[in-house]
């Protein structure tokens, strides 16, 4: 359920949302994020707090870092042992 804020505090909120889902790795671009916010939390004013490009291209970076680093992750990791018993 969406929390009762004040206007400020919400657009900080929707920020900080935004940043957590973008590091999650779980999204490719801002808009997946604004469409998360919007759609799948009810944050209508997502469309209005992120309505910025350079807000816009930073998700994008974060977003796009963090799918790297879920690559890399399971690239590197070993294999899971396979029991024989």
């Amino acid at each position: 359920m969406k929390p009762k804020m004040k206007k400020a505090e919400l657009r900080a909120y929707i920020n900080a949302r935004a940043r957590e889902l973008a590091a999650s790795g779980k999204h490719h671009n801002w808009l997946s994020i604004e469409n998360a916010l919007r759609f799948g939390e009810g944050f209508e004013e997502a469309r209005e707090v992120l309505d910025r490009k350079w807000i816009r291209d930073y998700l994008d970076q974060l977003c796009h870092a963090a799918q790297r680093r879920a690559r890399g992750a399971q690239i590197s990791d070993p294999p899971l042992a396979i029991s024989e018993e």
